[in-house]
């Protein structure tokens, strides 16, 4: 069903019975491994996401078979940019909180996250070695894209929500490109997504 959605053509990428369904499937599975295996936060955020996605494809059948002549609905994409908001101020709250390591009120967790992470790249063990200001660089620059830029998500100012999904995306592409967190950066980068417009889309299409 995933690879029908990803490549069966714009009819069924408009077609919401088919999300409808992953979505079913996947609470389904996150419902039962439940029982089996301690619950983690991400998997909720993923069938919120599911959820939403559903409402992406308005109607069916559709009245054309080109998306850009049938937009998504703008509550839906308010949806998406308020969920991304929650997840990254959530996420950078919870490193400033008194139970978290200290060492990111320090600006030094830079340097145990590169040496420390699951499945370390080559650019890792480089950024590892560099000073310590580029380590607290890093920091400094992670608790900013968490903590200040998602306020700029929800303006409405066009020229903030570009600014704020390439601050994001930077900032997430940088972290894939030095480790393997697994789906945390992917669960960052989709609904951030919804802060672009067809103009900024169309070089790729």
């Amino acid at each position: 069903l995933s690879l029908l959605l990803a490549f069966g053509g714009p009819r069924f990428a408009l077609w919401a019975p088919l999300p409808a369904s992953l979505w079913l499937l996947h609470l389904s599975l996150v419902n039962n491994a439940s029982r089996l295996l301690p619950a983690h936060s991400w998997e909720f955020g993923f069938l919120e996401l599911g959820f939403l996605a559903i409402f992406l494809a308005p109607e069916w059948p559709p009245s054309t078979l080109y998306p850009r002549l049938l937009p998504p609905p703008s509550a839906v994409l308010l949806l998406f940019r308020w969920h991304l908001f929650r997840l990254l101020l959530g996420a950078g709250l919870s490193r400033l909180a008194d139970h978290s390591p200290s060492c990111w009120r320090r600006l030094d967790c830079a340097a145990a996250h590169h040496e420390t992470q699951p499945m370390p790249t080559p650019l890792a063990w480089l950024l590892h070695g560099m000073p310590a200001r580029w380590r607290a660089a890093e920091a400094a620059v992670s608790l900013a894209a968490l903590i200040l830029a998602p306020f700029a998500a929800l303006l409405p100012s066009r020229a903030a929500r570009l600014a704020t999904f390439w601050i994001e995306a930077g900032v997430q592409v940088g972290s894939m490109a030095s480790g393997n967190v697994g789906f945390a950066n992917w669960a960052a980068l989709v609904p951030a997504l919804a802060l672009l417009d067809d103009a900024a889309l169309a070089p790729f299409f």
